[in-house]
């Protein structure tokens, strides 16, 4: 039995896309690079989703914790009612990174 696929049983399993003659080689070429492009596009979308859907998930925890707190709980570590909010959204933003990398610290002679 042979697993290689002919031209013309390529034709009937794949049908015209977008108008392209699917018996061209290089026709399937492109097809197929349309095709993997809108994958990647399509898998983009559901990580941004993913990202986004963690974020405000992190978001909501800290939220709840922060609110659990007593109002004297909340003063001892320097907030208010009105700060759990705030500080739940500044939580989130990606904190500002420098344009020089830090500098390391000299090795200790042995």
């Amino acid at each position: 039995m042979d697993a290689r696929i002919t031209k013309a049983e390529l034709a009937r399993l794949l049908p015209r896309l977008h108008g392209l003659d699917a018996g061209r080689p290089e026709n399937l070429f492109l097809a197929v690079l349309r095709l993997q492009d809108a994958l990647l596009a399509a898998m983009d979308a559901v990580a941004g989703l993913a990202r986004r859907l963690g974020a405000w998930y992190r978001r909501q925890c800290t939220i709840a914790e922060l609110s659990a707190l007593s109002d004297r709980e909340l003063a001892d570590i320097g907030l208010s009612r009105f700060d759990i909010a705030r500080l739940a959204e500044a939580a989130e933003e990606p904190p500002e990174r420098s344009a020089r990398p830090a500098p390391r610290p000299a090795r200790a002679a042995a």
